[in-house]
């Protein structure tokens, strides 16, 4: 079995990557029984695990070079010792956006679990249903550690789709659903939502917008729970929108902050126990138990030389009936004075959509200026407007703040060559783009003037561009097995589907059923 495979091994540390929640707790109890180091990496990319395991051992449910922590076809029960206060590292990207490796024990978690028993002690009947992955804090906490010290079942995959949750929630109808706000937002426009009938949800990850909360209470007849905290605080606070805007703080935690209001958090939660940690929050104090919460002090930008709240911004545009949710980017323009510029990525509310369509973007974004012309300089209103179906986020439901660069591409440059991307949904080795085929395109001039169609050349381009941007690509060797089966117009909205396999990518451009071309690029 696995703890006799890596109780032979000379190894201090493993990696633990699994999709699978069952076989991950295999693997987690086994290397504390054998008292290693216990890594779990902040996604499952081939090259991230090879960048970290250098000098550690892999365990994996799905590279054929790990350790795979398979049971024996023969169940044999295991006598597990009692565990010394084992280590836990967890990653996360912190206030600088690089990777820093967060440590924690075994008490500590359990101190957590302790907290969260009290605070909501459910039956032992209601298992966990989790549309998030355990390899993050929250999903560790909630889908795995929480329910198994409280003896309640778990659902061991990762349920995200609507046939796949309203199966589940029919097989255990007694059920707590743990998820994020990027999945709860899809989850409440599924036409079925069945599953969410008489549940209690919870979130983290990121405030859940107002609109969905309501939508959720008014489904499942329960106020959906969010969680604040970090990978270095662990839970700090508690809220159910529809009762209070404000946070309630978890037992054992303390709060302090100082004349910038920012956030300092003490308890046992923390990496550094009951030791003060200073986080990128900002936050109004109102007694001993609540708090509201103020943004982000690192969204804090200069441009040209005028100090930005981006927070800030963002809140004052979804302040419009229009607008469901906003994201304020820099951009730095290419031109010879590398002008430093502000950029508005939107999620409109259907009235925003109508009245886009009715007015066009001109005018359109013209109503949101003016309105942010009574709080702004000109200098710091947003010179460049995208209109998105939603956010990239990572299997935490967290934004991927990286891609969001991908919605601007072709901003500033002087040839109309670029597709309008509306939505972007990426795994370790495949990225799928909704994109819309502008109607003024470049790549349309001599293709054709009564009937225009996008050619080859610039289906083939966009495949590319987007491969080497995703999947860090570079240099093509070649393109091979290009076919083209269907016309594709101005207008069109389609998805181009790109597949990662060793140094090359598969592509396709489809519609449901229809695939307008497909081919694969070789890169070096």
């Amino acid at each position: 079995n696995l703890i006799d495979r890596i109780s032979q091994e000379d190894t201090e540390g493993y990696l633990l990557s699994c999709k699978d929640s069952y076989l991950f707790t295999v693997g987690l109890f086994s290397l504390l029984h054998e008292e290693k180091k216990v890594c779990l990496p902040p996604g499952m990319e081939e090259g991230l695990l090879k960048e970290l395991s250098t000098d550690k051992g892999l365990i994996s449910d799905f590279y054929p070079s790990a350790i795979h922590p398979k049971q024996n076809e023969t169940s044999t029960k295991i006598s597990l010792k009692k565990f010394s206060d084992g280590q836990l590292s967890l990653f996360t990207s912190g206030s600088t956006g690089e990777r820093k490796e967060i440590r924690k024990s075994l008490s500590q978690f359990n101190e957590e679990i302790s907290v969260l028993n009290q605070q909501w002690p459910f039956p032992e009947t209601q298992s966990i249903i989790s549309s998030v992955s355990h390899q993050h804090i929250y999903g560790l906490l909630f889908k795995v550690l929480w329910p198994l010290a409280s003896k309640r079942p778990f659902l061991v995959q990762d349920c995200l789709f609507e046939d796949e949750l309203n199966s589940t929630f029919t097989s255990f109808p007694d059920s707590i659903l743990i998820s994020c706000p990027a999945h709860l937002d899809a989850m409440v426009k599924f036409p079925e939502q069945d599953f969410l009938q008489n549940r209690h949800v919870f979130s983290s990850g990121a405030p859940l917008s107002s609109t969905t909360a309501k939508e959720i209470k008014s489904i499942s007849g329960n106020s959906p729970v969010e969680v604040f905290g970090s990978t270095e605080t662990g839970g700090i606070a508690w809220r159910k929108q529809s009762e209070s805007t404000d946070w309630i703080l978890f037992d054992k935690v303390q709060i302090s902050n100082d004349e910038n209001k920012t956030l300092s958090v003490k308890s046992p939660f923390c990496e550094i126990q009951n030791e003060w940690y200073e986080t990128g929050d900002k936050v109004e104090i109102l007694d001993e138990k609540t708090f509201s919460h103020l943004g982000r002090k690192d969204r804090i930008v200069k441009v040209s030389g005028k100090r930005l709240s981006l927070d800030e911004m963002e809140s004052k545009i979804k302040n419009s009936s229009f607008v469901e949710e906003c994201k304020i980017v820099l951009v730095s323009e290419n031109s010879q004075t590398a002008r430093e510029s502000t950029a508005a990525i939107l999620i409109l509310t259907s009235k925003g959509s109508e009245t886009l369509q009715k007015i066009g973007r001109r005018k359109f974004a013209l109503i949101i200026k003016t309105e942010l012309k009574n709080f702004y300089t000109a200098v710091l209103i947003p010179r460049f407007w995208r209109y998105v179906d939603s956010f990239p986020v990572n299997s935490q439901g967290k934004l991927e703040s990286a891609l969001l660069d991908l919605f601007l591409l072709g901003f500033d440059e002087n040839e109309n060559r670029h597709p309008e991307l509306k939505s972007i949904t990426k795994s370790p080795d495949e990225c799928i783009l909704k994109i819309t085929v502008p109607t003024n395109c470049d790549f349309f001039e001599g293709h054709f003037p009564e009937t225009p169609i996008l050619p080859g050349v610039g289906q083939i381009f966009w495949a590319q561009l987007y491969s080497k941007k995703l999947f860090s690509f570079n240099k093509v060797i070649g393109i091979k097995k290009l076919k083209f089966h269907h016309i594709i117009q101005p207008g069109e909205v389609c998805e181009l589907i790109l597949k990662q396999n060793g140094d090359s990518i598969q592509f396709s451009f489809s519609k449901g059923e229809k695939t307008f071309s497909s081919g694969f690029i070789s890169y070096a």
